[in-house]
């Protein structure tokens, strides 16, 4: 059963990168969603351009027994910091433990 455990939303400036550079999107509203379903946990990512262009990617996260990310699914090279501080701020009642990121392996 799907499970909303917290949502964050912010500003940023996007960027479009791929293998033949990058090119700047500009500003846009962002908001993060972390749910779990049936032990799969994972954030959706929504994005809403000024032009009312919208975008929605999903990041699949992997956590140890311990509340430790071991390892995601994403977009991009990196977790958005922004990622990072909405899984540290989930405690669940589910599984009494708050869920870790070691920044220096997966944020830039």
């Amino acid at each position: 059963m799907l499970k909303l455990l917290g949502s964050k939303e912010f500003e940023s400036e996007m960027v479009l990168e791929g293998s033949w550079g990058h090119r700047d999107l500009g500003p846009a509203k962002n908001e993060m969603r972390f749910y779990v379903d049936n032990g799969r946990t994972f954030i959706e990512w929504e994005v809403n351009f000024p032009d009312g262009d919208q975008d929605v990617e999903h990041i699949g996260l992997w956590f140890d027994n311990e509340g430790y990310l071991i390892d995601y699914d994403g977009i991009m090279g990196y977790l958005p910091t922004q990622a990072a501080d909405l899984i540290e701020g989930i405690k669940t009642t589910e599984t009494m433990y708050k869920f870790y990121v070691n920044r220096k392996e997966y944020c830039q």
